[in-house]
């Protein structure tokens, strides 16, 4: 097998980067140094970018224009159809990978077929603004669970983080063709798309590690938030709550149309849990 290290470039969407771009860069670079960097920036003005990049003091740091949708999920997904690399890591604007992150996710992809499309994905520890660990497991800090791949919940619950994902060229070519003749803004996040891909027509590998430290502060889009109740959350937040579903059953309309077009088993009847299955009558309910 070849050596995979030589085939591999990193993604970053960027929006308003502050100072934590900075840090990013630096870390990304530590844990392999000279790995290719390609920002695609959906900032107004780039100016404030290039300069952190300058502060940076990286020379394989390149910036893309974005998809100036003004969505970070459409940013993502323009800069997965223009990038072209054998492996690509997505990364955030303002967190922190560890520095063993490249070549622990290396020591999984030299055992992977690479015809087929692959994703890798870890878990991640949770830090404040200013750099301190709130939790050790934002997979636990959130209730999540890889087991949701291993039946249809994916459709309903997702489990990747994208910050966190690794995916190989087979995998953009899926995306890709999954997405032709419909809009990016129909998903409810590029992560959960992708991870509904690897369920379906590809392969997945969770390593159970932080790998990566993921900033929370007042400007996540998405953000870490911890478990609750979903019922309580909708007494809370009926409107927010509205949303989402709303979201995903826009995705999941999406999904029934893409798994027919590219050939795949019917899944009117998919094998749910209890949540997803109340989720699934919520949209036969409120829409």
């Amino acid at each position: 097998m070849t050596n995979p290290e030589s085939d591999i470039t990193v993604l970053v969407c960027s929006y308003r980067p502050n100072t934590y771009l900075v840090e990013q860069l630096r870390s990304i670079d530590s844990s392999m140094p000279g790995i290719p960097i390609t920002i695609f920036d959906d900032s107004e003005q780039t100016d404030e970018t290039l300069r952190l990049i300058k502060e940076s003091s990286l020379s394989n740091v390149r910036v893309l224009p974005g998809a100036k949708r003004g969505s970070a999920c459409e940013n993502f997904i323009h800069g997965l159809s223009v990038i072209d690399s054998k492996w690509v890591f997505i990364s955030d604007q303002d967190d922190v990978w560890e520095m063993s992150k490249v070549q622990d996710y290396m020591d999984v992809i030299r055992n992977l077929d690479a015809d087929l499309p692959q994703i890798i994905f870890s878990d991640a520890s949770l830090i404040n603004e200013a750099g301190e660990i709130i939790t050790d497991s934002f997979f636990r800090y959130q209730g999540l669970s890889d087991k949701v791949l291993e039946n249809d919940d994916i459709l309903f619950r997702n489990c990747v983080q994208g910050a966190t994902l690794c995916l190989n060229n087979a995998m953009l070519s899926l995306l890709k063709k999954s997405l032709e003749g419909e809009r990016a803004s129909q998903l409810a996040m590029h992560d959960w798309w992708i991870a509904i891909l690897s369920k379906y027509l590809g392969n997945w590998t969770f390593i159970d590690r932080p790998l990566l430290r993921y900033r929370q502060h007042g400007s996540n889009l998405v953000g870490a938030r911890k478990k609750t109740n979903l019922f309580l959350n909708f007494l809370k937040d009926p409107y927010s709550s509205y949303k989402k579903l709303k979201s995903l059953k826009c995705q999941y309309m999406l999904w029934l149309r893409v798994s027919k077009r590219l050939s795949l088993d019917n899944y009117n009847k998919p094998e749910l849990s209890m949540l997803s299955k109340f989720k699934l009558l919520a949209f036969k309910m409120i829409f």
